[in-house]
């Protein structure tokens, strides 16, 4: 049977994740603890906190921009999952302060321990920038951010690289991360099971790269034990010559193609229809007024839709097939189906 990542065995380690409360992280946080690691949670007292109690877990208090509390989460850590990040925000420089600020303060707190930890940034495929001339991008190629979240997604790589010379660093960028208590793709289940129509705005051909999140995080255990770290003059270039890997499923579906499989895992039929691309940007235009009113940006806006119609996403995983030994243990249909099915379980369709 298929692992993740089959060719290492378990090391325990003494472990901080930041953005513990969040999809990624509630995952990532499950998966260590099974494996017998020492965790320590970074958590902002405004976060909600439901998670098991376990004599392997620690929770500690504050967040990106409180040093001191930066410091007692990472005393005696041998690994930092940074996940932390604002995804969505009102304006860029709020964006930028967190994901760019935030990281630069983590990487120079742990950059001052006697013992540095290793520090994994989970960054996003939004920092390197689209598929070009239909070629899945890799770790060599230039970064090209077209929107906001992947200019500070890129700008919270650099803040991390500037410390390699004193700090072990390894970038990973996940593409579109499905799968259990997801509830950004989980918007296209409910539309397609609700209205069997799946709206296709303007980017009908474009492919786009995906990963389970279960195979995420383990991939990312591995990456931090195993992976090459960000060389010294990194800060200074376009592209990373090592320390940055791409997970993904093998298949690269069109927007088009996911809703099919979308539909298929639910056991239902879909009808696809072309959105012109006046209507979308009419629609997140009003989706963007909406949130300004309301004083929390939306999930549909403006810069959600520059990555939208910027042409295909997707990632070669070649280097990870290399290096780490990853491999997907399923298709990303049958991820699909067991995610359908959660969402059933769970109550959400």
């Amino acid at each position: 049977m298929r692992t993740a990542v089959s060719r290492f065995d378990p090391v325990m380690s003494r472990v901080v994740v930041t953005g513990a409360t969040g999809f990624i992280g509630q995952h990532l946080v499950e998966h260590l603890l099974e494996r017998g690691d020492q965790v320590t949670c970074l958590v902002r007292r405004s976060s909600p906190w439901d998670r098991r109690r376990s004599p392997q877990l620690r929770v500690c208090h504050g967040d990106l921009a409180d040093r001191d509390s930066l410091r007692a989460a990472v005393a005696d850590a041998e690994i930092v999952y940074h996940l932390a990040a604002l995804v969505r925000a009102l304006d860029y420089e709020t964006m930028l302060d967190t994901n760019a600020g935030g990281t630069r303060n983590l990487a120079s707190v742990c950059a001052e321990m006697s013992r540095p930890p290793t520090l994994l940034l989970v960054s996003s495929l939004a920092a390197a920038g689209p598929t070009t001339n239909g070629r899945a991008v890799d770790e060599q190629d230039p970064a090209r951010p077209v929107s906001n979240y992947g200019r500070s997604k890129r700008a919270a790589e650099l803040a991390a690289a500037a410390f390699a010379d004193r700090l072990p660093v390894t970038i990973v960028r996940p593409p579109i991360v499905f799968g259990p208590g997801d509830r950004d793709l989980w918007q296209m289940f409910r539309s397609i099971s609700r209205t069997h129509v799946h709206p296709v705005a303007g980017y009908r051909r474009s492919r786009f790269s995906l990963i389970d999140v279960r195979d995420l995080v383990a991939a990312l255990v591995v990456a931090a034990e195993r992976g090459t770290r960000v060389g010294p003059d990194d800060d200074l270039r376009d592209a990373f010559a090592s320390g940055c890997y791409y997970f993904a499923q093998q298949e690269r579906p069109t927007y088009e193609e996911l809703g099919r499989r979308v539909a298929a895992a639910m056991d239902c039929r879909v009808l696809p229809i072309v959105v012109p691309a006046a209507l979308a940007w009419s629609l997140a235009s009003a989706s963007d007024l909406a949130g300004r009113l309301r004083g929390q940006a939306s999930l549909v806006n403006f810069d959600k839709l520059r990555e939208a119609t910027a042409g295909g996403w997707t990632c070669s995983t070649a280097r990870a097939e290399r290096e780490l030994g990853f491999e997907p243990p399923n298709g990303l249909d049958q991820r699909l189906r067991e995610t359908a099915q959660w969402y059933r379980q769970a109550g959400w369709l």
